[in-house]
C-alpha cells in the first residue's frame, strides 16, 4: 500500500538551567526544549540548520521524527529505511513502523492554552532597567490605544498583569477618567477635549499621573502642525 507523507527531521535542542528559582522546580540542570529542524523549511534550497552536528562523548543526542499522513492516506501497516550517517560511514540502518488507523482527526485544535508571558516580560523589563540604572518612575507600560468600553475587561487583565510583574512600571491609558477604570490605571493620557481639571487633580491626589494630547478638533484642542492659526490652546 503507497501513501503520501511529509516527513521532517529535527534535533532535540537542550537548554541548560542554572538555579531552582521557582516552585516545583526539577533542579539545576539541562532539559531538552526546542526542535531544530534539519533543514530550512522556509528555505526552497533545504539550507542546512540543526545537521548535521557534532556528538559529544558520554552525551545522547536525541532526534525527533515527525511524519505528516495525509488525509486520504489508507488505514494500514507502513514500513521504511532510517539511515544514521557519519560523513560518508553508516552507523546504524533502523526500520521504521508505522500504523495509519481508519480515521482522521480533525484540523482545528480545541485545546485551551494559557502562557502567562505578559507578566514575565514587565519582570524582566523592570530588571534590566534597575540594572542599567534607567529611570524607572518615567517608564510605562502602553496597550490598547483609544479603547472602547468593550476594551474594559481587557484592559483590567492586562492592567493586573503588568501589577503583577512589576511594582513600578505604570499602565498608561489613552482615555478619561473613568470609575471602572481607576483601580487599574497609574497614568491617565487624555485625550485634550475630555480632560476635566477637577477630576484629574482627584487622580492626581491619590498618587496618579496624567497628560493631555491634542489631535484634530480645532478650535478646542489645536492640531500638532504648521499650517493654521494656533489660537486653541488661549482659549
Amino acid at each position: 500500500m503507497l501513501f503520501f507523507a511529509q516527513i521532517s527531521l529535527f534535533r532535540e535542542w537542550y537548554t541548560t538551567v542554572k538555579s531552582q528559582n521557582h516552585p516545583g522546580s526539577t533542579g539545576v540542570n539541562d532539559y531538552p526544549d526546542a526542535l531544530i529542524p534539519f533543514a530550512d523549511p522556509y528555505d526552497d534550497a533545504a539550507k542546512p540548520v540543526g545537521a548535521p552536528f557534532n556528538l559529544t562523548v558520554g552525551r545522547n543526542q536525541p532526534g525527533w521524527l515527525d511524519i505528516y499522513v495525509e488525509p486520504e492516506a489508507m488505514p494500514g501497516d507502513y514500513q521504511g529505511l532510517l539511515v544514521v550517517l557519519a560523513g560518508s560511514d553508516t552507523l546504524a540502518r533502523l526500520t521504521v513502523k508505522l500504523k495509519v488507523w481508519n480515521f482522521t482527526l480533525p484540523t482545528t485544535s480545541h485545546l485551551q492554552a494559557f502562557a502567562d508571558l505578559f507578566r514575565t516580560y514587565c519582570a524582566e523589563i523592570e530588571k534590566h532597567f534597575v540594572e542599567k540604572n534607567c529611570p524607572l518612575q518615567s517608564t510605562f507600560v502602553y496597550t490598547i490605544d483609544e479603547p472602547k468600553a468593550n476594551d474594559f475587561p481587557t484592559i483590567q487583565r492586562y492592567a493586573d498583569a503588568v501589577h503583577a510583574g512589576s511594582k513600578k512600571l505604570q499602565f498608561m491609558l489613552t482615555y478619561p477618567v473613568t470609575d471602572a477604570l481607576k483601580p487599574y490605571v497609574d497614568l491617565w493620557a487624555i485625550f485634550a477635549g475630555h480632560y476635566y481639571p477637577p477630576q484629574v487633580q482627584r487622580e492626581q491626589k491619590a498618587g496618579k499621573r496624567a497628560w493631555f494630547y491634542q489631535a484634530y478638533a480645532e478650535p478646542f484642542i489645536g492640531l500638532e502642525v504648521l499650517d493654521t492659526y494656533g489660537l486653541a490652546f488661549r482659549r
